[in-house]
């Protein structure tokens, strides 16, 4: 049990330091755009100012994650289910998502399907876990490689698959 409860800590201890780096890199992104404008390096365009609130949103995501372990600790955790197409909620991703793609030097494909595929589920929560599963993807692909994420379902069971590419998740 004491092996287990300093696993515990070790993983938390990792997730912190890991999320505090999530969390400088959408910072440093709008700083950087902000300082572009300011200084006449960058245009004030709709484009640009589109890019920084992803960005902000992107944040304030991390931010509620980490409120999101906070009460999960406290068991408080709650999840608002509700029918869930699956194919919109990557369809609304794939442009975040192929940006996080680009930033490792890698190539994203979509098959989101033709049709909706509805689930019962936290929409929220199935968010998170498309962008983990994105996130994890990158860290473990080499360059140049690509992250394939294909939408199906099979005797009324949805299946959200990605690939793994070489290397891949080590076993550990």
């Amino acid at each position: 049990m004491g092996e287990t409860l300093t696993a515990n800590e070790e993983l938390r201890q990792r997730w912190l330091a890991d999320t505090s780096h999530e969390l400088r890199t959408p910072l440093a992104v709008i700083k950087a755009e902000t300082e572009a404008m300011l200084d006449g390096v960058r245009e004030i365009t709709r484009e640009n100012l589109l890019s920084i609130f992803q960005e902000i949103n992107h944040l304030h995501k991390l931010i509620d994650d980490v409120a999101d372990l906070s009460n999960l600790d406290l068991g408080n955790l709650r999840y608002n289910k509700e029918i869930l197409d699956l194919r919109e909620l990557l369809i609304s991703k794939r442009n975040r998502i192929q940006r996080s793609c680009e930033e490792y030097k890698l190539t994203f494909v979509c098959d989101p399907g033709k049709s909706e595929l509805l689930v019962w589920a936290d929409e929220v929560r199935m968010s998170q876990m498309l962008d983990n599963l994105i996130t994890n993807s990158c860290k473990y692909t080499d360059s140049p490689g690509k992250i394939p994420i294909r939408l199906s379902s099979h005797s009324g069971n949805a299946e959200r698959i990605v690939e793994e590419v070489c290397p891949g998740v080590p076993e550990d």
